[in-house]
């Protein structure tokens, strides 16, 4: 099956990868899984498909308790177009363990390309 992977980590015990991906180019539903590199056995860990949307440039943290990630928040009544700009660009940590997500930084009409995880 063909994705559109948006983004990768390597856990820093080697031991699994985790993806991003979305349905389709157009689309604004994005997913995470975890793929065990031994096994390949692969386990969904986020599906977003409301407010934070376009999951992208996921990073497993230094102790694999979690990712941070990049979201669109778009308004979904005005339907998504990968050429508008969202009404705000987010910086987000997942915690695996807890199955939440916190708000690190957000940027209002605009669209955040890259990050750094080392000082969080």
């Amino acid at each position: 099956m063909e994705r559109f992977i948006s983004g990768a980590s390597l856990a820093p015990d080697a031991s699994s990868v985790i993806i991003s991906y979305d349905e389709a180019v157009d689309s604004p539903i994005s997913h995470v899984v975890e793929i065990d590199i031994k096994s390949k056995k692969v386990k969904p860990l986020l599906d977003r498909s409301g407010i934070y949307s376009k999951i992208r440039s996921v990073k497993f943290d230094e102790k694999k308790e979690g990712f941070y990630f990049f979201s669109s928040v778009i308004d979904e009544k005005k339907g998504y177009s990968i050429l508008k700009i969202p009404k705000e660009s987010v910086l987000a940590y997942y915690d695996i363990k807890k199955k939440k997500v916190k708000n690190i930084w957000r940027a209002e009409k605009s669209v955040i390309v890259n990050y750094s995880a080392d000082n969080f």
